[in-house]
């Protein structure tokens, strides 16, 4: 018989988010920060995408306590604030240690650098930090290699819209030296765009991860 799976169904997910770790630019980031600052990861993660803000919290209370040691979430999911209350419950309560578990987050698009505007990058990992209850984050990534303008609101303005990564990658560099980040890496980038941050940046580090989207069969 097939044994049971210890991990308990997430029927809120619609696909499979891989976190990629990028073999050639790992070992060059290795050889910069040092082998005990590899990242390692656990095979799998509670995705937050699409789970319902006041069923959250709930949510990573449970898999954290059924044996989930990574979660992956992300500032444009809207459900931060509920997911550093499930983690900082689980702590509390015995469950999981904070160093146990692998907090992944995410910069959204309204936040890159921005023509001459590059703080917005810091202000977004602030707000995230502080919507987690967290001093630092485990990993964290830019969600896609687009910057979007924003509209006074603050939501994305769909008429702004630029490939932009460069900057951005240089402003998160600056976060990681300052110990706000752990780890840093990218989502959603193709090949060409991973080989531009190669050339742009020789002597930094590079990204760890390219996280991408599977769909199940």
């Amino acid at each position: 018989p097939t044994p049971r799976s210890p991990f308990p169904p997430m029927s809120h997910l619609a696909g499979t988010c891989l976190l990629l770790p990028l073999a050639l630019v790992h070992l060059v980031a290795a050889q910069q920060v040092g082998a005990e600052a590899r990242l390692a990861l656990p095979p799998i993660a509670l995705g937050l995408w699409k789970t319902p803000r006041p069923q959250t919290a709930q949510a990573v209370l449970a898999a954290l306590r059924a044996g989930y040691r990574m979660l992956d979430g992300a500032a444009a999911y809207g459900n931060e604030r509920e997911v550093g209350y499930g983690l900082a419950q689980a702590v509390e309560q015995g469950i999981v240690r904070r160093e146990d578990v692998v907090v992944v987050t995410k910069l959204p698009n309204t936040h890159h650098a921005w023509r001459q505007d590059r703080r917005r990058v810091a202000e977004a990992l602030e707000r995230s930090l502080r919507d987690l209850r967290l001093e630092s984050i485990d990993l964290y990534l830019m969600h896609w290699p687009l910057a979007f303008g924003r509209q006074r609101n603050g939501r994305p303005n769909p008429r702004k819209v630029e490939v932009e990564f460069i900057e951005t990658w240089r402003e998160m560099l600056r976060l990681k030296r300052a110990g706000k980040v752990k780890h840093i890496g990218v989502c959603n980038f193709t090949i060409e765009q991973l080989r531009a941050l190669v050339v742009a940046f020789p002597d930094e580090l590079l990204p760890e991860v390219n996280q991408v989207r599977r769909q199940p069969a």
